[in-house]
């Protein structure tokens, strides 16, 4: 088959598990869900296949995405959560080297794959990274994937009682039609995409793909030049995408080799979120905030969710948005550091 009718294949595999998962109401469901589909495809033996050429456009359409979520506003609001920013970057270098050191010692996995899949970071930005780093894509996945689901599953349900608003209502009023975005804002979001990959380029940027064009997103939001916001539809698509391409990344993988990552999957999982609950507890105390703002803007798990969550808990939703904002972005930066280091020694 043309790689053509294996990208068709693909896309139309990823688009099926997604609305599956969509329908089952389970987190990220376009890309979990067309992850989770083409590699049960790819481990069928189904001709399904994402072009590599599309990798760097998808890492600059994401990374523009990203940098949507930054304003004035958050900026303004960081003189009075220094604290709680701080921790925050604790939070980040004490659970990853507790994930990186339980990875490396209980699962054997190779240096540069245990420091992505023990990054608390969003899974989009890392698995991109990852490929790029040299790292092991289907394990990091599948790490980050678990790590997704359980915590998204559980930790909703250790703040149930704060709030009876109904998750699936705070996600309907969050959705964004094709028509939120003009023609003007349109080009706004090319522009950021175009002109992040040269910049990311011209200062030889880690990442360059995917951070430059983030870069320049939250740039253009913060000097207010423009305020273009993504469609939902356009978000799914690109997940759709990401999603298939790792799941095509399955092919020859043994069922053996797949139970076993996951279970080391849900081992680092259970990890980061004791360490997420016992960093909120401490700094409940020292910084007056609740716990479960707290508890939320700590969650490794993807940032969408967990802004849903907040939302639908009546939980201080600007608190928890920006350390997730924050969270991805020091991840990213410490993994551009860690991974260069570490491809050296």
């Amino acid at each position: 088959m043309s790689w053509y009718a294996r990208l068709a294949v693909a896309l139309a595999v990823g688009t099926l598990g997604g609305a599956v998962f969509r329908i089952l109401h389970l987190p990220l469901p376009w890309m979990l869900g067309s992850m989770t589909a083409c590699m049960i495809a790819s481990m069928a033996g189904l001709p399904a296949a994402i072009p590599g050429r599309l990798r760097p456009f998808m890492s600059s359409v994401v990374g523009a995405m990203l940098g949507t979520t930054f304003t004035t506003a958050m900026i303004g609001d960081l003189a009075d959560l220094w604290a709680s920013l701080l921790g925050l970057f604790v939070f980040l270098l004490v659970s990853a080297s507790c994930c990186y050191v339980y990875l490396r010692r209980a699962a054997g996995f190779p240096p540069m794959t245990a420091l992505f899949a023990a990054m608390p970071g969003g899974i989009t930005d890392i698995v991109l990274m990852s490929e790029e780093r040299g790292a092991d894509e289907r394990r990091v996945a599948l790490v980050h994937a678990t790590r997704i689901f359980m915590i998204v599953l559980t930790f909703p349900l250790l703040l149930s009682f704060l709030s009876t608003v109904e998750i699936g209502g705070a996600r309907a009023a969050m959705f964004r039609g094709w028509d939120s975005m003009s023609p003007q804002d349109f080009a706004w979001f090319i522009a950021a995409a175009v002109g992040g990959v040269w910049f990311g380029t011209l200062v030889r940027m880690p990442a360059r793909n995917l951070l430059g064009p983030m870069m320049v997103s939250a740039a253009m939001h913060m000097a207010n030049l423009t305020d273009f916001v993504i469609p939902s539809g356009a978000v799914s698509c690109a997940q759709i995408v990401i999603g298939s391409a790792i799941g095509c990344r399955f092919q020859g993988i043994t069922g053996r080799d797949l139970l076993r990552t996951i279970a080391v999957a849900f081992g680092s999982s259970l990890l980061l979120a004791t360490i997420s609950i016992c960093f909120a507890m401490g700094l409940e105390r020292l910084t007056g905030f609740s716990f479960a703002a707290l508890l939320l803007a700590y969650a490794p798990a993807g940032m969408s969710e967990m802004s849903l969550v907040a939302l639908a808990l009546h939980v201080e939703v600007p608190f928890v948005v920006l350390h997730q904002v924050a969270r991805i972005f020091l991840a990213i930066g410490v993994l551009a550091i860690l991974s260069r280091w570490l491809s050296k020694t």
